[in-house]
């Protein structure tokens, strides 16, 4: 009996994507959040603070924000700190 071992580019692959995007070839990631280390957590705390740093923007005050969001007025102002470093 004869097995053949088709090339990746004959394989049928099934584009399921995840919760980032419908397809994976649509995805904004550059490196898959299903294969990255923490990418999930990465990806949130990101968002998270460009949440934040809008808000701020916005001139609502630290402490507001926290209120807003129910985090702890220290998260805040890590995330923002973080979301100032990152620009």
């Amino acid at each position: 009996m004869t097995t053949v071992d088709n090339l990746p580019e004959f394989t049928r692959y099934r584009d399921e994507g995840c919760e980032a995007a419908p397809s994976c070839l649509n995805c904004p990631f550059p490196r898959c959040l299903e294969e990255a280390p923490r990418a999930r957590q990465k990806a949130a705390t990101a968002a998270r603070a460009r949440h934040f740093t809008a808000l701020r923007r916005q001139g609502m005050t630290t402490a507001e924000i926290a209120r807003a969001c129910g985090k702890s007025l220290r998260t805040v102002q890590r995330l923002l700190k973080l979301a100032r470093e990152d620009i």
